[in-house]
């Protein structure tokens, strides 16, 4: 049997380290990737996610990790569209989706970013469903670099595809990855400087 709280965890360890390198400037995160034209660049950003799901069984806690590419965009006034990857817990599952999203930039700084995709939940089984979910908080436009950090709320409703399948909302908290980067990047730099 498959041990889906591993894999929750080296999900998280992976963007934990995606938030690592976006935020120490690695190369090759997004290099290739370039402008995508006009001037437009492609910002990604990773984050973890806690909250409260509210299912037909109850309320229980949330925790999950995203992480999203978004494309066209040349300023912090610009609409962006891209791919989002997944994966959320509510203890007794685990589900991995993905999807689309689309940046609407109704404020500067405090964009509205709205994704649709599917997932798969595993519980005593697979099951396949749908989800929207609509972002709301700080979307940083990186004008150095291609990783942009993202703080807010974000509110989710899922949908399973089988009879009796899931009908959830999830309400949470999202913070960047590199919230819990920086300060290992801290001291790496430390001992860094201290063993020369």
């Amino acid at each position: 049997m498959v041990r889906w709280d591993l894999l929750l965890v080296v999900f998280l360890v992976g963007v934990f380290w995606a938030g690592v390198a976006g935020a120490s400037g690695s190369e090759g995160f997004g290099e290739d990737l370039g402008s995508v034209g006009g001037g437009s660049r492609v910002q990604g950003s990773v984050g973890l996610t806690a909250g409260a799901l509210v299912r037909g069984d109850g309320l229980r806690m949330h925790f999950g990790g995203r992480g999203d590419l978004l494309f066209g965009r040349g300023s912090p006034r610009d609409y962006g569209l891209g791919p989002y990857l997944e994966v959320l817990t509510g203890w007794d599952d685990i589900s991995l989706g993905g999807g689309g999203s689309l940046l609407v930039p109704v404020h500067r700084y405090f964009p509205l970013v709205f994704s649709l995709g599917g997932y798969g939940r595993y519980c005593s089984g697979w099951e396949p469903g749908v989800s929207g979910q609509l972002f709301f908080g700080s979307r940083s436009y990186n004008y150095h670099g291609h990783y942009g950090m993202a703080v807010g709320m974000t509110l989710q409703g899922r949908v399973g595809m089988v009879e009796g399948g899931e009908r959830a909302l999830v309400v949470a908290l999202q913070v960047d990855g590199e919230a819990f980067a920086i300060p290992v990047i801290m001291f790496v730099n430390l001992f860094r400087e201290v063993a020369r």
